[in-house]
């Protein structure tokens, strides 16, 4: 299982999205078979979809820190990946902070 699929079945456990065209739009600004084509060519993220879902689980993040009835388990799995996809961009991309998007 690649990161893709880690993160778009993370998301779907949560409820955050649906399915996976719903995540290929809200979470990698993508289009609704861009989870499609990645895992029928044995892709992971491209760089531009990694780049956005690390922004858009961050922002995940930081609305569910409003709220305190919140479950700590769905901020801890929330959390857990977008460390995972921090990760990777560090690893395989060498981009340390997103904070200037």
């Amino acid at each position: 299982m690649n990161l893709l699929q880690t993160v778009a079945d993370g998301l779907m456990e949560q409820g955050l999205v649906s399915n996976y065209s719903e995540f290929s739009r809200t979470f990698c600004g993508k289009t609704p078979n861009y989870y499609y084509r990645q895992k029928y060519f044995g892709r992971d993220f491209s760089l531009d979809g990694l780049i956005h879902a690390a922004i858009q689980l961050r922002r995940a993040n930081k609305h569910y820190d409003k709220y305190a009835t919140v479950f700590e388990s769905e901020k801890t799995a929330l959390t857990n990946l977008e460390e995972m996809v921090r990760s990777e961009l560090l690893i395989k991309y060498r981009i340390k902070e997103l904070d200037m998007w």
